[in-house]
């Protein structure tokens, strides 16, 4: 958890081991003439894409983890459009709104197996406009008329939406993960946790106010919530609860008023 969150900057190990996994689902859909993709796609999905794949009985533990951090490259990926392509309009994400890459228009009977070049003009190298508004709303034909249609003959290019060159980043990725498909809410803590890492002190004091502020000192009544079988009251008054209220308010005050020195 982030530290502006009350946490230490540890990784959460289900996220960050899909964020690593999804490396490995990118990579079979972005580089398909590799062996590994080849034998996989032979193997596992010989007749669909990668994101269409299903699980089928007993399959391998690789291919099982492979798989599932499906959901994490489906989040990120987006396709590059250029003059000559191959991109289902109704099914792949390729608008350049952030917010969702998906048209949000209703297809007929008429265009379900419509394409993205179908809706370009090769020789002028724009926009079918009229094609567009017939079969668009319109925030999706202004998202569309927006794209620009490049003058070159490279296929169409898929890219991770997270980084600026295009690239899939494990980093981008678990950051996605952590903020948008995990739900950590309880994990959070209220406060301006960021004033304790930036006191001018040193770091194990830091960490050692971090503990106390988190309840993470082994006091008696820590240990009892965590059903470690002690005495609950302090040992040094024996008759309050030793907490860190206890240990580090009450009894530093008791101490400086029995010291204080009278004129």
């Amino acid at each position: 958890m982030k530290k502006e969150h009350g946490g230490i900057d540890f990784k959460q190990l289900h996220g960050f081991n899909l964020a690593m996994l999804g490396k490995q689902s990118w990579c079979l859909m972005s580089d398909q003439d590799t062996m590994v993709a080849k034998v996989f796609k032979a193997k596992y999905f010989p007749l669909v894409d990668f994101l269409e794949t299903q699980l089928e009985h007993n399959p391998s533990f690789i291919w099982h983890s492979i798989h599932a951090s499906r959901v994490v490259v489906e989040e990120g990926f987006q396709w590059r459009i250029v003059d000559e392509n191959c991109i289902h309009v109704w099914t792949q994400p390729w608008l350049k709104n952030w917010e969702n890459h998906y048209v949000t228009s209703t297809s007929n009977n008429g265009n379900q197996n419509l394409r993205v070049g179908d809706l370009i003009d090769h020789d002028l190298h724009t926009c079918k406009i009229n094609e567009v508004a017939a079969n668009f709303n319109p925030n999706d034909a202004q998202q569309i008329q927006s794209i620009p249609v490049l003058n070159t003959k490279v296929s169409d290019k898929l890219i991770w939406k997270f980084t600026t060159i295009g690239d899939y980043s494990v980093c981008t990725a678990y950051h996605n993960i952590i903020e948008n498909m995990l739900d950590n809410s309880n994990l959070k803590f209220q406060g301006n946790w960021m004033l304790l890492w930036k006191l001018q002190t040193p770091r194990n004091i830091k960490h050692f106010l971090w503990r106390l502020f988190r309840g993470c000192l082994p006091t008696k009544s820590n240990l009892r919530n965590k059903h470690v079988l002690c005495p609950i009251v302090c040992v040094s008054c024996e008759a309050n609860i030793e907490n860190e209220w206890h240990l580090f308010c009450l009894r530093l005050c008791k101490r400086s008023w029995d010291n204080r020195e009278f004129v």
